[in-house]
C-alpha cells in the first residue's frame, strides 16, 4: 500500500501544482499547494511578499504551510521549489509520505519561467541567456537535495516535455 501523502518536488516551473491537482483527482484525494497555503497566510501573492518582507519572511511561512501538510492524513502536495532546502523540511517530507522529485532540464525550465517572469520573484528582472545560466547554476545547486526524493521522474526524455497526463500515469506507476 502506497503512503497517503505525496509530496511533489522540483524546480519551479516544473509543474507541480499542475500535475499535482491532476494526481490528487487520479488517486481520490485532496490537493495542496505550499505556495498558496502560505499566500493564505501572508494575505498576498509570493511575489508581493518577497517584495514587501524578502524571501526571509516568505520562507518563514512556507515552512509553516508545510507544518500544516505534514499533519494531513491524505493528499498530494505541491511544494514551492526552495521548501526542501529550507532546515529539515526534506526530512520531514520523507518521514510523513512519499516525495517524488519532477525533473525538467534548464533549457525547459527556462522557458516556461521567462512565459511569466513576474510570478517567480527570483528571476523577475532575467531574460534570455541570463535566465538559462542563473537556472543552471541554482538547479546545480539544489539537485543534490531534490534527488533525495524517494522517486525521480525525468519529464522530458529525449528532450521533449511529458503531458500533464502523462506526468500523471507515470507517477501512478512509481508510486503503485
Amino acid at each position: 500500500m502506497r503512503p497517503s501523502l505525496l509530496f511533489l518536488i522540483g524546480y519551479p516551473g516544473c509543474g507541480k501544482s499542475t500535475v499535482g491537482r491532476l494526481s490528487a483527482a487520479d488517486r481520490g484525494v485532496p490537493f495542496y499547494d505550499t505556495d498558496a497555503l502560505a499566500e493564505g497566510l501572508l494575505g498576498c501573492s509570493v511575489a508581493e511578499a518577497f517584495g514587501r518582507w524578502g524571501e526571509e519572511h516568505f520562507r518563514r511561512a512556507e515552512a509553516q504551510a508545510l507544518r500544516q501538510c505534514l499533519r494531513l492524513s491524505a493528499g498530494v502536495v505541491a511544494t514551492g521549489g526552495g521548501l526542501p532546502l529550507q532546515g529539515q523540511g526534506m526530512q520531514q517530507m520523507q518521514r510523513a509520505g512519499d516525495t517524488l522529485y519532477l525533473q525538467l532540464p534548464p533549457a525547459v525550465l527556462a522557458q516556461r519561467i521567462g512565459a511569466n517572469p513576474m510570478l517567480r520573484p527570483r528571476t523577475a528582472a532575467l531574460r534570455g541567456d541570463s535566465l538559462l545560466a542563473f537556472i543552471e547554476a541554482d538547479l546545480k545547486a539544489r539537485e543534490p537535495v531534490y534527488r533525495q526524493c524517494r522517486y525521480l521522474l525525468p519529464c522530458a526524455p529525449h528532450g521533449v516535455p511529458l503531458t500533464p497526463g502523462e506526468i500523471v500515469q507515470a507517477i501512478a506507476q512509481l508510486t503503485a
